[in-house]
Protein backbone atom coordinates (compact mmCIF):
# COMPACT_ATOMS: atom_id res chain seq x y z
CA UNK A 1 0.00 0.00 0.00
CA UNK A 2 1.71 3.53 -1.19
CA UNK A 3 -0.68 5.00 1.01
CA UNK A 4 -1.04 3.46 4.19
CA UNK A 5 -2.07 4.46 7.58
CA UNK A 6 -4.00 4.34 11.11
CA UNK A 7 -2.03 6.09 13.51
CA UNK A 8 -2.42 9.72 14.83
CA UNK A 9 -0.22 11.00 11.67
CA UNK A 10 -2.84 10.09 9.82
CA UNK A 11 -5.46 11.64 10.67
CA UNK A 12 -3.47 14.97 10.55
CA UNK A 13 -1.75 15.00 6.96
CA UNK A 14 -3.39 17.21 4.78
CA UNK A 15 -1.80 16.60 1.57
CA UNK A 16 -0.42 13.68 -0.25
CA UNK A 17 1.49 14.43 -3.30
CA UNK A 18 2.73 11.86 -5.25
CA UNK A 19 3.05 12.62 -8.76
CA UNK A 20 5.71 11.66 -10.85
CA UNK A 21 6.56 8.68 -8.12
CA UNK A 22 6.54 5.62 -10.63
CA UNK A 23 3.82 4.37 -8.91
CA UNK A 24 2.12 0.55 -10.63
CA UNK A 25 -0.63 -1.27 -9.44
CA UNK A 26 -4.08 0.11 -8.75
CA UNK A 27 -6.25 1.83 -6.35
CA UNK A 28 -6.37 -1.05 -4.12
CA UNK A 29 -3.01 0.54 -2.85
CA UNK A 30 -5.00 2.95 -1.15
CA UNK A 31 -6.77 0.99 1.64
CA UNK A 32 -6.54 3.29 4.30
CA UNK A 33 -7.03 7.17 2.75
CA UNK A 34 -10.70 6.83 4.73
CA UNK A 35 -8.80 7.77 7.95
CA UNK A 36 -7.16 10.48 6.52
CA UNK A 37 -9.59 12.82 8.29
CA UNK A 38 -8.04 16.27 6.97
CA UNK A 39 -6.82 15.09 3.61
CA UNK A 40 -7.14 18.36 1.28
CA UNK A 41 -4.97 17.35 -1.21
CA UNK A 42 -4.42 13.69 -2.97
CA UNK A 43 -2.69 14.20 -6.20
CA UNK A 44 -1.12 10.45 -7.68
CA UNK A 45 -0.60 12.12 -11.46
CA UNK A 46 2.06 11.01 -13.98
CA UNK A 47 2.08 7.28 -12.48
CA UNK A 48 1.59 3.88 -13.97
CA UNK A 49 -1.92 3.87 -12.23
CA UNK A 50 -4.37 1.35 -13.95
CA UNK A 51 -7.72 0.01 -13.50
CA UNK A 52 -10.86 1.85 -12.50
CA UNK A 53 -11.93 4.15 -10.60
CA UNK A 54 -14.11 2.02 -8.62
CA UNK A 55 -12.10 1.32 -5.30
CA UNK A 56 -11.18 4.49 -4.65
CA UNK A 57 -14.96 5.63 -5.09
CA UNK A 58 -15.69 2.69 -2.72
CA UNK A 59 -13.11 4.63 0.10
CA UNK A 60 -14.50 8.17 -0.97
CA UNK A 61 -18.02 7.01 0.00
CA UNK A 62 -17.09 5.33 2.92
CA UNK A 63 -15.42 8.09 4.37
CA UNK A 64 -17.83 10.50 3.40
CA UNK A 65 -20.67 7.97 4.82
CA UNK A 66 -18.19 7.85 8.00
CA UNK A 67 -18.29 11.57 8.35
CA UNK A 68 -22.07 11.75 8.10
CA UNK A 69 -22.90 9.19 10.81
CA UNK A 70 -19.63 11.24 13.09
CA UNK A 71 -21.37 14.46 12.49
CA UNK A 72 -22.37 16.23 15.63
CA UNK A 73 -24.73 18.79 14.74
CA UNK A 74 -27.08 19.36 11.92
CA UNK A 75 -25.12 22.09 10.10
CA UNK A 76 -21.95 19.63 9.68
CA UNK A 77 -24.31 18.05 6.92
CA UNK A 78 -26.97 19.99 5.40
CA UNK A 79 -28.25 17.53 3.06
CA UNK A 80 -28.07 13.84 1.82
CA UNK A 81 -26.41 12.54 -1.43
CA UNK A 82 -28.91 14.53 -3.05
CA UNK A 83 -27.30 17.31 -1.86
CA UNK A 84 -24.43 19.44 -0.52
CA UNK A 85 -22.67 17.28 2.16
CA UNK A 86 -20.52 19.59 4.20
CA UNK A 87 -18.26 17.07 6.56
CA UNK A 88 -16.28 18.85 9.73
CA UNK A 89 -15.79 16.64 11.84
CA UNK A 90 -14.75 12.92 10.31
CA UNK A 91 -14.38 11.49 6.35
CA UNK A 92 -13.04 13.14 3.84
CA UNK A 93 -14.86 16.40 3.76
CA UNK A 94 -12.22 18.59 3.60
CA UNK A 95 -10.68 16.79 0.20
CA UNK A 96 -10.48 20.19 -1.92
CA UNK A 97 -8.09 18.73 -4.71
CA UNK A 98 -8.18 15.33 -6.57
CA UNK A 99 -6.08 14.79 -9.28
CA UNK A 100 -5.37 11.44 -11.02
CA UNK A 101 -4.74 12.53 -14.39
CA UNK A 102 -1.42 11.02 -16.40
CA UNK A 103 -2.08 7.46 -15.28
CA UNK A 104 -3.82 4.32 -17.28
CA UNK A 105 -7.30 4.57 -15.42
CA UNK A 106 -10.24 2.99 -17.93
CA UNK A 107 -13.73 2.34 -18.22
CA UNK A 108 -16.65 4.93 -17.13
CA UNK A 109 -16.06 7.57 -14.48
CA UNK A 110 -18.20 5.54 -11.38
CA UNK A 111 -21.80 6.58 -10.81
CA UNK A 112 -21.17 7.27 -7.06
CA UNK A 113 -17.35 9.49 -7.58
CA UNK A 114 -19.87 12.74 -7.93
CA UNK A 115 -21.37 12.11 -4.41
CA UNK A 116 -18.49 11.90 -2.76
CA UNK A 117 -16.32 14.44 -3.65
CA UNK A 118 -18.76 17.72 -3.75
CA UNK A 119 -16.41 19.34 -1.89
CA UNK A 120 -13.83 19.06 -4.42
CA UNK A 121 -12.58 22.50 -6.14
CA UNK A 122 -9.99 20.79 -8.17
CA UNK A 123 -10.75 17.51 -10.37
CA UNK A 124 -8.16 16.44 -13.00
CA UNK A 125 -8.90 13.29 -14.75
CA UNK A 126 -6.91 13.83 -17.82
CA UNK A 127 -4.86 11.62 -20.08
CA UNK A 128 -6.58 8.36 -18.84
CA UNK A 129 -8.11 5.81 -20.64
CA UNK A 130 -11.95 6.75 -19.78
CA UNK A 131 -15.17 6.00 -21.31
CA UNK A 132 -18.62 7.76 -21.89
CA UNK A 133 -21.20 7.82 -20.04
CA UNK A 134 -19.87 11.07 -17.80
CA UNK A 135 -22.09 10.48 -14.34
CA UNK A 136 -25.00 13.07 -13.96
CA UNK A 137 -23.74 13.66 -10.53
CA UNK A 138 -21.10 15.38 -11.92
CA UNK A 139 -23.21 18.44 -12.49
CA UNK A 140 -23.73 18.65 -8.71
CA UNK A 141 -19.88 19.38 -7.84
CA UNK A 142 -20.73 23.02 -7.59
CA UNK A 143 -17.83 23.67 -5.88
CA UNK A 144 -15.68 23.38 -8.60
CA UNK A 145 -13.38 25.72 -9.88
CA UNK A 146 -11.08 23.55 -12.21
CA UNK A 147 -12.34 20.42 -14.29
CA UNK A 148 -10.20 18.33 -16.49
CA UNK A 149 -11.43 15.37 -18.65
CA UNK A 150 -9.70 16.21 -21.40
CA UNK A 151 -7.13 13.66 -23.36
CA UNK A 152 -9.79 10.09 -22.53
CA UNK A 153 -10.14 8.79 -25.95
CA UNK A 154 -13.63 7.03 -25.26
CA UNK A 155 -14.47 9.82 -23.33
CA UNK A 156 -17.25 12.45 -25.48
CA UNK A 157 -16.65 15.38 -23.47
CA UNK A 158 -17.99 17.44 -26.40
CA UNK A 159 -21.76 15.80 -25.97
CA UNK A 160 -21.25 17.14 -21.72
CA UNK A 161 -19.74 20.72 -22.34
CA UNK A 162 -22.67 23.25 -23.10
CA UNK A 163 -24.77 21.57 -19.69
CA UNK A 164 -21.48 21.41 -17.49
CA UNK A 165 -20.44 24.82 -18.54
CA UNK A 166 -24.42 25.57 -17.20
CA UNK A 167 -24.40 23.89 -14.08
CA UNK A 168 -21.02 24.53 -13.03
CA UNK A 169 -20.96 28.54 -12.59
CA UNK A 170 -17.88 28.67 -10.10
CA UNK A 171 -15.46 26.54 -12.60
CA UNK A 172 -12.96 28.69 -14.53
CA UNK A 173 -10.74 26.30 -15.81
CA UNK A 174 -12.86 23.88 -17.74
CA UNK A 175 -10.81 21.65 -20.21
CA UNK A 176 -12.83 18.59 -21.79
Amino acid sequence: AFLHGNGRWAASLEVAKLNDCGLVGTLECLRDVDNFVALRVLELANNQLAGGLGPLCKKLSNAVQKGIAGATSASSVRAGFGGSVQLQQEGLGRLTTLRLDGNRFDGAIPVNLPQSILSVQVLDLSSNLLVDPLPHGLYRCRELVSLRLHNNPGLNTSEYADALKEALTKCKAMEL
